[in-house]
């Protein structure tokens, strides 16, 4: 028997797509608070730091490639 004192039964972590979405919708700010409280209570704290940092990295090579291409097309 699995005792994880952690989680509570019938209380299922979400999977690292179900994560996906729910950082995807909050990074555009459209979550309702319905879904913002659940998602508190059910997401993974180790999923949202691998999706966290990856949206972080990928917000910063987004920003360095518009700026390259901004600044080649003023010469």
């Amino acid at each position: 028997m699995d005792n994880d004192p952690k989680q509570s039964p019938g209380r299922q972590r979400s999977s690292f797509l179900q994560t996906l979405k729910a950082v995807s919708w909050g990074f555009l700010g459209v979550r309702k608070n319905q879904d913002r409280v659940k998602d508190a209570e059910n997401l993974s704290p180790g999923y949202l730091i691998i999706i966290g940092l990856l949206a972080a990295l990928v917000f910063v090579v987004v920003l360095v490639v518009i700026a390259n291409l901004f600044v080649a097309n003023l010469t």
